[in-house]
């Protein structure tokens, strides 16, 4: 970028104020990858003082031209006007500071300009030297730089890093915006020592990378559990981290992920190994053995199924399915006279269409003598799914995950324009409107690793619409998901234990349909078929809780917005119900960042100005 260019923009743009300014310029330059205009931008627009912009164009363009953090920056701070204007809107100093060490590690002008000391020396003498010319006296605006060691102690005693094992004592009591119920304890969004923005932003530099030389650290009374979870993280991205790049293990970074999201998965071996290294053994077997449902694997279905066994033992798949048709004939022929089945008989009725919806597959698959692929299983299993319930509703292909716009829109107002779009979803169950489950599918035959990962990013949806379904205010939220690998499946569940959540299998036992005759004979022995059922009667009955929660919630909003009319107030009144159950995700990074990053500044930011402007270049999107 040339000094004319920056002095043309500036003549451009000078009927802006400053913040508007440098949210155009953000976006003018988006794609000028020099780090030090990110520096210059974030120091200006976060002054105490303000500049006019005419008088001042030159000694900024030369300035910034120069594109030394050492020297320039000082004389640039110092050589500011010390009138302030009304046009800038004065930034509070936490959030200056906050932004400052944002860009730490992320741009290399800022480190310097950090670790030489010159921000704050700047800064300090600028305030000189506006007392100094108030006074009539001249004032030194030198810059002193601090020792090394003055500064990593600062550095230190400012981010508050420890180990794990120093963690004695009780937990600081935190008063967040948002809390999530779990009975007796509160998961409440984490305190702002805890220090998970910072390892948000390690996290980016790896996806992007770069080398991470030194991660953050647990700080003293972070909860015994969450502490677990960060150095699972900072492990992961660390062995990570440490691979040649054809060797990465992609599900080092999905664990890392899960852990930033306050998860215990027990589905995870290199979680628990983890744990128990810090002989939190007894904690593994609590979290696995809190997500098992009594009696998940049973239901009177069972009973049905097995009548069948000794039929099909005596026949193949055909003769069956003409006993299966006449059976269930029988049924309606007797009840012919009644607008609806008895609930015994209505049960009987579901699992003979359910068998005899198999037998079709197994004589006639749709897909014929190849391999199936995802579409294939999910049809076969929406088939399945379809005869079980009653009040939800089942939503396939390209479907986003509402339950994370939340969070989606959250993070992109802390950490920048981090996605195009929302996660989306393979086998969506709704209630009523509110998102209940997700199903997620795989080919019959992927890897290991490719269920890991399928693992891994389901329960992180579960997570959102877990933190969904508590910002309705339901009490203790847990969340039933499904991982199917062909027509192989697991159920687990995500709930709140000890300010975190787990995760863990339902029932001590995967879940199958059958595609041949031997596996039919399987399907009618065991208990596939109770474990499915039972999963979806329990989607039913938490989709009747989250639906009057959400019914209560939006009533309690009408009511408020009443109660601000007849007090002549505005809707943006901070004591709106909205706020209170409002979600803080400033730190509990629910859907960790995974993009490469872009400009913090932006576009949805600068059209809340009113201002209109271009789409993105496509070279800006190919970024993302």
């Amino acid at each position: 970028m040339t000094s004319k260019k920056i002095l043309d923009l500036f003549e451009e743009c000078k009927q802006y104020d400053p913040v508007t300014f440098f949210k155009r310029m953000g976006y003018r330059f988006q794609n000028e990858k020099t780090r030090a205009h990110s520096t210059y931008f974030t120091l200006m627009s976060q002054a105490r003082i303000s500049a006019e912009w005419d008088a001042y164009a030159k000694i900024m363009a030369d300035q910034w031209d120069k594109q030394r953090a050492d020297g320039t920056v000082a004389n640039f701070w110092g050589r500011l006007p010390k009138n302030s204007s009304d046009k800038l809107a004065r930034a509070q100093e936490d959030q200056a500071i906050f932004n400052v060490k944002r860009l730490y590690k992320r741009d290399n002008a800022m480190s310097k300009i950090l670790d030489q000391g010159l921000l704050e020396t700047a800064r300090s003498n600028v305030a000189a030297s506006s007392l100094s010319k108030k006074s009539g006296k001249p004032t030194d605006v030198s810059i002193s730089v601090p020792s090394a060691k003055g500064l990593a102690n600062r550095a230190t005693q400012e981010a508050g890093q420890t180990k794990i094992d120093n963690m004695a004592g009780t937990p600081k009591p935190s008063t967040p915006a948002g809390t999530f119920s779990t009975g007796k304890h509160k998961m409440n969004a984490c305190t702002a020592e805890e220090p998970w923005r910072p390892l948000t932003f390690a996290f980016m530099d790896i996806m992007d990378g770069k080398d991470v030389a030194a991660f953050p650290e647990p700080v003293p009374g972070m909860n015994r559990e969450r502490a677990l979870l960060f150095d699972h993280a900072v492990t992961s991205l660390k062995q990570y981290q440490d691979q040649d790049v054809q060797d990465k293990n992609v599900v080092l970074v999905k664990d890392a992920q899960v852990a930033m999201s306050f998860i215990f998965n027990t589905m995870s071996e290199r979680a628990c190994h983890h744990f128990e290294k810090f002989q939190e053994k007894e904690l593994v077997e609590t979290a696995k053995a809190s997500s098992v449902i009594d009696g998940f694997d049973q239901h009177m279905c069972s009973t049905i199924l097995k009548k069948y066994a000794p039929r099909l033992a005596n026949c193949n798949v055909q003769k069956l399915m003409a006993t299966l048709i006449i059976d269930r004939g029988s049924i309606f022929d007797k009840y012919s006279y009644q607008e609806r089945l008895p609930a015994s008989v209505e049960l009987e009725n579901k699992v003979l269409q359910i068998l005899i919806i198999i037998c079709e597959h197994i004589l006639r698959p749709p897909f014929g003598k190849s391999s199936p692929s995802e579409s294939d299983c999910l049809h076969v299993w929406m088939s399945i799914f379809s005869v079980m319930v009653d009040k939800l509703t089942i939503h396939t292909g390209e479907r986003v995950l509402g339950s994370s716009r939340i969070m989606r829109k959250q993070q992109s107002a802390e950490f920048g324009d981090i996605s195009e779009s929302d996660p989306k979803v393979d086998m969506l169950f709704v209630y009523n409107g509110v998102e209940i489950s997700n199903v997620k599918f795989k080919n019959p035959g992927s890897t290991e690793r490719d269920l890991a990962i399928q693992n891994r990013e389901n329960v992180r949806l579960a997570r959102c619409i877990q933190e969904a379904h508590a910002a309705l205010g339901v009490p203790d939220p847990s969340v039933l998901m499904a991982d199917v690998a062909g027509f192989v499946g697991v159920i687990y569940q995500v709930g709140p234990l000890k300010g975190i959540a787990v995760t863990g299998e339902t029932a001590h036992a995967t879940v199958s349909l059958p595609l041949t005759r031997a596996t039919l004979m399987a399907f009618l022995e065991d208990n596939s078929l109770a474990i499915i059922w039972n999963y979806v009667s329990r989607l039913e009955a938490q989709g009747q809780s989250v639906s009057d929660a959400k019914e209560l919630h939006e009533l309690a909003l009408e009511k408020a917005k009443l109660e601000r009319v007849k007090r002549g107030r505005d809707q943006s009144s901070h004591d709106s119900p909205q706020a209170t159950v409002q979600i803080r995700f400033q730190d509990d990074v629910i859907l960790t960042p995974s993009k490469k990053r872009v400009k913090i500044l932006t576009i949805a930011h600068m059209k809340d100005l009113g201002e209109s402007f271009p789409p993105p270049s496509p070279s800006y999107r190919d970024s993302l």
